[in-house]
């Protein structure tokens, strides 16, 4: 009687079976997995309640298309939203908070993994008072902006 190890060992490969099976690696170019993506992280050493941070942000938020907030771990959040529309008030309305705690924020791009890329810079508005009217332009503005970080945008309305 012929056990499996005799099958297994009477196997071989002939010439005629010597395919190779190509898989092809994602094309995140092509993949719409993060398309109106974002991941964060709050800048606390504080535990944050992930389910009321989730029922507040959405309530806040309400973006007509929706929003899906998910734990990723190692205190990463992925927020995800469903139109460009959403994906762009949430971007530009920033900073946001919750409970006191300072959210940071970076919107994916294709073929960023979510859970490495840098969480470590922050836009702020910040508003001049006082500024003499011979010195209100957008080039007093850049040098100020960049002596204090980085200079990203200027408001004429102001």
């Amino acid at each position: 009687m012929a056990t499996v190890e005799d099958d297994l060992a009477a196997l071989s490969i002939s010439t005629g079976e010597n395919d190779v099976l190509e898989i092809d690696q994602p094309d995140f170019e092509s993949q719409e997995e993060y398309d109106h993506c974002f991941v964060g992280s709050f800048l606390t050493s504080s535990v944050i309640n992930f389910m009321s941070m989730r029922s507040t942000l959405a309530n806040v938020w309400h973006p007509v298309g929706g929003i899906s907030i998910s734990e990723m771990g190692e205190g990463r959040i992925l927020f995800r939203l469903y139109n460009e529309v959403d994906a762009n008030r949430f971007d530009l309305g920033g900073p946001w908070n919750f409970n006191k705690h300072l959210l940071i924020l970076h919107k994916l791009q294709h073929g960023e993994d979510p859970k490495t890329v840098p969480l470590n810079h922050l836009c702020f508005w910040i508003l001049i008072s006082d500024v003499p009217r011979g010195f209100m332009s957008e080039r007093v503005a850049r040098s100020l902006g960049n002596f204090i970080g980085s200079f990203i945008e200027y408001d004429t309305s102001c």
